[in-house]
């Protein structure tokens, strides 16, 4: 385990590091990371031994693909780091994409280059998947990939999104400020150089497709659930950055 890399970042107040912890560890105490919440519409929950197995198993896989791209990560064109990598990777979580391109708000005037979301239904994750810097305007007065994604969260049904290229994934929620950012970042290619299984599983904790998904006998979706404890905790949307590492440590940081 990579004790010592920094595989997890938060910004924003997201989500608090004893939230964190708890998705890094062998035995969660909160509900929302057990295996009988890993259901989704048409796939009943694992048992336990059958979701460690899963588990396992998808982690492999994941490792496999990134290992086929590693060595020319940032020279791939994005149409073969996308179907060698990225879709993969989404798939691994459950997600099936939906080719959506020009996505509209809710008001029908503005328009995104979001591109893969899955099942068809008010509140549908936007999954962003792109080349470059998460960070990185096009150009004069372009937006970022993060930017574009949140403005898309802020202005339609969906809550809450992802958007990722090669080495990072990040998951957004909507979120209203005209500077800070808010996210849960993890760092792909650590996790999977080092085969870092327990960040792997905080990725997959909070990141499988049963994350976004009311279930029939609960009101709001995990995540919002992690959200709203997070905020109990003391946490506060603007709150500094920090990171968390595999064994469980966090500190300020200003690499997001």
């Amino acid at each position: 385990m990579a004790e010592n890399l920094n595989l997890v970042h938060v910004s924003g107040g997201l989500i608090s590091p004893s939230i964190l912890a708890d998705a890094l560890c062998d035995a969660p105490r909160r509900d929302e990371f057990q295996p009988s919440r890993f259901g989704w519409t048409g796939h009943d929950p694992e048992a336990p031994t059958r979701f460690g197995e899963i588990l396992q198993t998808t982690f492999q896989l994941a490792s496999e693909y990134y290992e086929g791209v590693a060595k020319h990560l940032d020279a791939l064109p994005f149409g073969k780091l996308s179907e060698k990598w990225l879709l993969q990777l989404t798939r691994l979580l459950d997600f099936r994409e939906t080719h959506r391109p020009n996505l509209k708000s809710d008001d029908g005037r503005e328009s995104c280059d979001i591109r893969f979301l899955d099942w068809e239904d008010e509140g549908t994750p936007p999954i962003h998947l792109v080349q470059g810097g998460l960070d990185e305007s096009p150009g004069r007065g372009g937006m970022s990939p993060h930017e574009e994604l949140q403005r898309h969260l802020n202005n339609g049904p969906a809550r809450w999104g992802l958007v990722a290229n090669g080495r990072r994934l990040r998951l957004l929620r909507s979120f209203h400020h005209p500077c800070a950012k808010v996210f849960v970042s993890f760092d792909l290619d650590d996790v999977f150089e080092t085969r870092d299984f327990a960040a792997f599983r905080a990725l997959f904790r909070f990141c499988h497709r049963s994350r976004f998904e009311l279930s029939a006998d609960r009101g709001q979706t995990p995540l919002e659930t992690l959200f709203e404890s997070s905020q109990a905790e003391g946490m506060q949307i603007g709150s500094p950055p920090f990171r968390l590492t595999s064994s469980g440590r966090s500190f300020i940081s200003r690499k997001w």
